[in-house]
């Protein structure tokens, strides 16, 4: 049986969740841990901020980030604020990385330290540090998860327009943007992951997939959001 129930936008899946499971941990790597109730209140502050840096609706910002937590609430962010979410392997070369932000059109680019270094004036405009305090045009990650913008409406956002960018290998050619919405991947984890492979609420979840392709992202990062499940990254 088709859960056709888990297939919602990101912003009703969020407080679903933290209404549901507020204590609950959704998401834990090395670092640290995200209750279902902190998730909800991180994104949505991080995307009023995104929305202020200039992330409106149908824009793009890269996400080079390895595994993580961080990596799950920038990516919900974008796709709350109402941008498209543009991940990209952690260890992508310069080439590859400048490339797929260029044809991505990507406005912003939430990162580490050293790969803004390396990357240099390829970088889009707007840079976030997951561990910089910001200075100048860039700007803190966890001081901007810390504090909404206000007067910064965020409407629903729309599962069905273009919420996700995400490369091919580029094994045949040039790597080509595959350019996803969140109806489609969520089909997957109602049609299989949870009637099928049987992802529930009750499932803890150890995961080593790489969170820039389209199948972790799919069941390793949307999955335990629609599911309420935990997982550790």
């Amino acid at each position: 049986m088709i859960r056709t129930d888990l297939i919602a936008p990101v912003a009703e899946l969020l407080k679903r969740q933290a209404l549901r499971y507020p204590h609950k941990m959704a998401y834990a790597d090395p670092n640290g841990s995200v209750t279902y109730g902190e998730l909800e209140s991180i994104v949505t502050k991080l995307a009023t901020q995104l929305r202020a840096l200039g992330i409106e609706p149908g824009t793009s910002a890269g996400i080079w980030l390895p595994n993580s937590v961080d990596w799950v609430v920038a990516c919900l962010a974008v796709v709350r604020a109402g941008g498209v979410a543009v991940p990209v392997s952690f260890d992508a070369t310069i080439p590859e990385a400048s490339y797929r932000f260029e044809d991505s059109g990507s406005l912003a680019l939430i990162t580490t330290s050293d790969r803004l270094d390396a990357i240099g004036a390829a970088a889009p405009r707007t840079v976030i540090l997951t561990d910089g305090d910001g200075n100048g045009e860039k700007h803190s990650f966890r001081n901007l998860c810390s504090t909404p913008v206000g007067g910064i409406t965020l409407e629903a956002d729309n599962i069905d327009r273009v919420s996700y960018i995400v490369y091919t290998s580029g094994t045949t050619g040039r790597a080509k943007g595959v350019m996803l919405t969140t109806r489609s991947m969520l089909w997957v984890t109602a049609a299989c992951w949870a009637p099928i492979l049987g992802l529930d609420e009750s499932d803890r979840v150890l995961s080593p997939l790489p969170l820039f392709h389209s199948y972790a992202l799919n069941i390793a990062v949307l999955g335990i959001l629609a599911t309420g499940a935990s997982e550790y990254i």
